[in-house]
């Protein structure tokens, strides 16, 4: 098996892994998630230009930083699926949106006003003239 096949093996267990919470990703840039490694690391990259097809890049770093392995891949190329999949999985760890919309399930789904807070009275103090 070669390098670039044991790296899409890599990035397809990290998928899994990612599914159950078990990658601690965190945000290094604008479109960009990164999860480290005892000597190594691996970062995901999202590029959405203007005239060309929103890509996705996988980068494998030794223990000096330095990008050893690469998998790259445009809307439908063959890698798209995996790469753009692993991206919304580090995006929902670090962002934390799947647990605000469990909570805001769960609020609307309760019986009873939702919200927290009451509105404030307005007394004529309030008004300025």
């Amino acid at each position: 098996m070669s390098g670039d096949e044991k790296f899409v093996g890599v990035l397809q267990a990290m998928l899994e892994k990612a599914r159950k919470d078990e990658i601690a990703w965190r945000k290094i840039g604008g479109t960009s998630y990164r999860v480290d490694f005892p000597a190594s690391a691996i970062e995901i990259h999202y590029v959405n230009p203007s005239f060309e097809p929103d890509s996705y890049h996988a980068r494998l770093l030794n223990a000096r930083g330095e990008s050893v392995k690469t998998l790259s891949s445009a809307e439908e190329e063959p890698q798209w699926p995996l790469l753009s999949s692993l991206y919304a999985e580090a995006e929902r760890f670090v962002s934390g949106w799947d647990r605000a919309l469990l909570d805001a399930e769960a609020a609307v789904a309760s019986a009873g006003r939702v919200g927290g807070r009451e509105a404030p009275e307005i007394t004529d103090a309030d008004i300025p003239f």
